[in-house]
């Protein structure tokens, strides 16, 4: 009875550790000696290259983990099935790993840094927009997008009423031809900037979701980059309708300011997730 106890509670432990080991933040915050420090950067990246790979990857992992930790501290060959299910995981990893792990990070590399100069461009316009707000301070405490969804409605809509109090020279966007500023003076009605701001979303995330590249070599972020386009184009065509520059989605101010806190609900995980995810991938010591 104690050596089943203790079997389970290995198997339950090795695979919990193993699973936490897929995500490369654990790694890159573990403090190790100097001398181990090639050790762990080789270490966060192949971490990277699994939690990369979705789910499927990672539980693929923890089953060889767990399959390497029956094999080794327990008395295995009582049960061969079992053994031989273990040893037939552990095959199955190694053939991946050797197959696989090249050429499929040699593309997830290529493909991060095709988009990172995007991605770049849109956290820059979102410091953009928090300044507007912030007399100019493109970073402000305790103020984040997300937060500003009615507001930045009502700026669209009643544009009017908002202008700069100070004077804003902030990046825009940039690219292979290079930094693109935006210079704002004081009292400049920044309504159609917002809805630029909006516009741009929408062209980053259409192209990002449609990539067949993306979807393959980074399977994890389908999901919230789908919802992240969604939430973002029926936000835009609303606005617009609004505005009588297209005839797409209706809504009242309310239905429309409840979409626009989805989207930049929205956006706000995609960052997150693009930045734990893709953002320099492939850089050692991430």
């Amino acid at each position: 009875m104690r050596e089943i106890i203790f079997c389970i509670l290995l198997l339950v432990g090795s695979g919990c550790l193993a699973w936490f080991y897929t995500d490369p933040q654990y790694i890159s915050k573990t403090k190790l000696p100097k001398k181990l420090r090639g050790v762990k950067k080789l270490v966060v990246i192949y971490s990277r290259y699994l939690y990369s790979g979705g789910h499927f990857r990672r539980l693929l992992f923890v089953l060889v983990v767990v399959s390497l930790s029956y094999v080794l501290f327990t008395d295995s060959s009582k049960y061969k099935f079992i053994e031989n299910m273990a040893f037939s995981v552990i095959a199955a990893f190694i053939f991946d790993t050797f197959l696989n792990f090249q050429k499929e990070q040699l593309h997830k590399t290529m493909v991060s840094r095709s988009w990172q100069s995007s991605y770049n461009s849109c956290y820059d316009r979102e410091k953009v927009v928090l300044a507007l707000y912030s007399e100019g301070r493109a970073l402000p405490m305790k103020l984040q997008l997300h937060l500003l969804h009615r507001l930045i409605f009502m700026s669209i809509i009643y544009s009017q009423n908002n202008v700069t109090k100070k004077i804003i020279s902030l990046p825009w966007s940039s690219n292979g031809n290079g930094l693109k500023m935006i210079d704002l003076p004081k009292g400049f009605v920044f309504g159609d900037l917002l809805l630029d701001f909006i516009r741009e979303d929408a062209k980053f995330i259409n192209s990002f979701y449609l990539d067949e590249k993306v979807a393959t070599s980074f399977p994890s972020i389908n999901d919230l980059s789908r919802r992240f386009n969604n939430s973002c184009l029926i936000a835009l065509s609303m606005i617009e309708t609004k505005l009588g520059l297209e005839n797409g989605w209706n809504g009242n101010d309310e239905t429309i300011n409840k979409q626009m806190k989805l989207y930049f609900s929205e956006r706000k995980q995609f960052m997150k997730l693009y930045e734990k995810l893709i953002s320099n991938y492939g850089v050692v010591g991430w």
